[in-house]
């Protein structure tokens, strides 16, 4: 029993050290964005929730729904080759926060597929 409570401690001290962000070498990289689905593109919602729904609406071929939220400003699409650079990554939910480094949309911030910033 007492071993149990120990490891329990154990992971949630880890946990609670991983949801802060400690210790997380790709904050901060400049990275080259890489497609997913489409050859020359990458999705990119404007914060984790929309960005979760237009990749919904993405993978399921809802382009009506897709096309409504980027209409929404929920989130842009980029041409390739971008530059951005690491703000925050979250390892469970696979995605990244960037922020974009050149071309139109320079300067914004958003979230892309952890893949898609740092690889497969």
């Amino acid at each position: 029993m007492k071993i149990n409570f120990m490891l329990f401690v154990w992971v949630v001290a880890v946990s609670s050290i991983c949801h802060l962000g400690y210790g997380d070498e790709n904050d901060g990289r400049e990275v080259v964005l890489r497609p997913f689905l489409e050859k020359d593109i990458v999705t990119v919602g404007i914060d984790k929730k929309r960005y979760n729904g237009l990749m919904s609406n993405r993978m399921a071929k809802e382009e009506k729904n897709y096309l409504t939220q980027r209409l929404n400003h929920q989130g842009f699409e980029l041409n390739l080759p971008t530059k951005a650079r690491i703000k925050s990554t979250n390892f469970w939910e696979q995605t990244v926060e960037v922020e974009i480094l050149d071309g139109p949309y320079a300067g914004k911030t958003g979230w892309v597929l952890y893949e898609q910033a740092l690889g497969y």
